[in-house]
């Protein structure tokens, strides 16, 4: 009974990340605004509301950037539960908890880029959101593996895997706030190296492997 109890809550948490992630995922999109008629000299003419829509053109990319760093989130976190060996621990929760904490902030952090394209303090706060993302993503893991929740079958490997390709996109997150001050757009193209990060830590994984033993 009590293992139903705990499979139940698993599935439970589950359902209830999938559910923040999606609201998450449509908040992203109300941050960029239609231009109102009022604001437009004609709102008849095409011209016009062609340099209205112009001026949305930064909300699009933080949108963008946001939606797709959320989407690889929420897959690297299905792939842990789905590693889950059953057993539901209230430890899991708090963590699963905090990671959504820092998921739910993300249409925050991700607005002051649209609003604030030239800045390069909404590129520093939001790569500071994507480290804490991370970094929580890392605590769950390390719970979930240190009470051996984890199913053993090609475990090591995947962790390994997982493990590198977050370092490398930490990486990229750090590098881009120091970018930033130089450069905010600069600072913007850093995160593209998150496209990067699921190759590049196989090309790494499979030399480590490759490497004869000592």
């Amino acid at each position: 009974m009590a293992g139903n109890q705990d499979d139940a809550g698993d599935g439970r948490l589950v359902t209830l990340t999938d559910g923040v992630v999606a609201i998450a995922l449509t908040l992203l999109i109300l941050g960029i605004e239609v231009p109102s008629p009022d604001s437009l000299h004609n709102p008849d003419s095409v011209s016009a509301l062609a340099g209205a829509l112009a001026h949305t053109v930064h909300g699009w990319i933080s949108y963008a950037i946001s939606f797709y760093v959320i989407a690889q989130f929420w897959l690297l976190h299905r792939q842990i539960f789905r590693s889950v060996r059953g057993g539901y621990h209230d430890g899991v929760a708090a963590w699963n908890f905090l990671f959504l904490f820092t998921i739910t902030v993300m249409p925050f952090t991700s607005d002051l880029i649209g609003k604030y394209p030239e800045n390069p303090l909404p590129v520093i706060i939001f790569s500071a959101n994507l480290i804490l993302a991370t970094l929580a993503r890392f605590g769950m893991l390390w719970f979930v593996r240190r009470h051996r929740l984890l199913a053993p079958q090609g475990m090591p490997a995947r962790e390994q895997l997982s493990s590198l390709r977050g370092a490398i996109n930490v990486f990229f997150y750090v590098l881009a706030i120091p970018v930033a001050l130089a450069s905010p757009d600069l600072g913007k193209v850093c995160w593209l190296g998150l496209a990067l990060s699921p190759r590049l830590s196989t090309l790494i994984n499979k030399r480590r492997n490759a490497r004869p033993a000592a």
